[in-house]
């Protein structure tokens, strides 16, 4: 699957990357049929545009669709009905950052309590206003329930609380939440996930991004907030390397969504792609499927590799995959 048209050629002013995102499994006999859907497409929008992206899949589906998901992000169905014992997804994308990295000076000074009591009214007539749009402020409302991997509880509250001092505007808030987040949990490279992911990680002092992201979201939504889970690509500057991330985002009333990273801590720059947003983690897992009639033999393989471009760069190598000639 390839997308983006020769419209989507033109280089502006940005920050450029390509990205790889190869993923292998193997399984111990063959596969009689499997489907699944794949989140590999960055998402465009908010200052981040997609010049070319392609997916790749061997071996090739019998059935495959591309549309957005509940959520608006760029999903590819896959459906496979003839025997295999090894399947090898690859994706690969040319994105474009011009997104301003956010300034909590410029952005809304709105209490938290004022935020909470919009939230919570934001399917009123005047709140709807608020957020822009019907689909925005069932967004909003959505983002404040608990979800699959995210339940509100008095644990997250007490949590949360040193943070929310009255009168204290949201902005400030949302960063500081993320540095505590950060500073109270260790970052552990190991996969884990569960619907205590979050309260784990409070207790234990130590868990994945996955688990950083979902307390800070198990916090703001305690406290009446709406919070939506991310997962995308970081870039590393130091070592010139990329990787799958996880992160969060909190809503202002006219000022959008505020991004903050809780493993690391602070806002989010313009090292950060999404790939899209959600709930939580279950909404937006890049691989995500069934396979029937085999057993895996072991873990994927998955590699990503992330590259700061030039426009010139960017400009050649979106041809080559949108043509499929690179």
């Amino acid at each position: 699957m390839r997308c983006c048209g020769p419209g989507e050629a033109t280089m502006t002013e940005g920050v450029f990357f390509a990205i790889t995102h190869r993923a292998d499994q193997r399984y111990r006999r063959p596969v009689t049929s499997a489907y699944g859907r794949l989140l590999l497409t960055p998402r465009a929008g908010g200052g981040q545009r997609v010049h070319a992206a392609a997916v790749t899949i061997d071996p090739e589906p019998d059935r495959r669709q591309v549309r957005r998901d509940f959520h608006g992000n760029m999903s590819t169905f896959i459906q496979l009905t003839q025997p295999y014992d090894r399947l090898t997804i690859s994706a690969e994308s040319i994105v474009e950052l011009t997104r301003r990295p956010p300034d909590p000076a410029s952005l809304p000074r709105l209490s938290w309590e004022h935020t909470a009591q919009a939230v919570r009214t934001v399917l009123d007539a005047e709140g709807t206003g608020h957020a822009g749009s019907v689909s925005a402020a069932l967004a909003v409302a959505e983002s404040r329930l608990g979800s699959p991997l995210v339940t509100p509880s008095e644990e997250f509250r007490e949590f949360a609380a040193p943070s929310f001092r009255p009168g204290r505007p949201l902005v400030d808030v949302a960063g500081e939440l993320s540095m505590r987040v950060a500073g109270s949990v260790r970052i552990v490279p190991t996969a884990r996930a569960g619907p205590q992911g979050a309260s784990t990680a409070l207790r234990e002092a130590t868990g994945t991004v996955n688990d950083a992201a979902h307390l800070l979201l198990a916090a703001a939504r305690s406290m009446g907030l709406a919070a939506r889970y991310l997962t995308g690509y970081r870039f590393d500057q130091a070592s010139g390397a990329g990787e799958l991330h996880a992160w969060a985002s909190l809503w202002v009333p006219g000022g959008g969504w505020i991004h903050v990273d809780p493993s690391r801590g602070g806002f989010v720059d313009l090292d950060y792609v999404a790939l899209g947003w959600g709930r939580d983690a279950w909404d937006v897992l890049p691989l995500r499927g069934v396979a029937y009639g085999s057993e895996l033999a072991g873990r994927p393989e998955v590699e990503v590799t992330m590259r700061s471009l030039s426009p010139e760069e960017a400009a050649e190598l979106a041809v080559g995959v949108r043509t499929g000639s690179r």
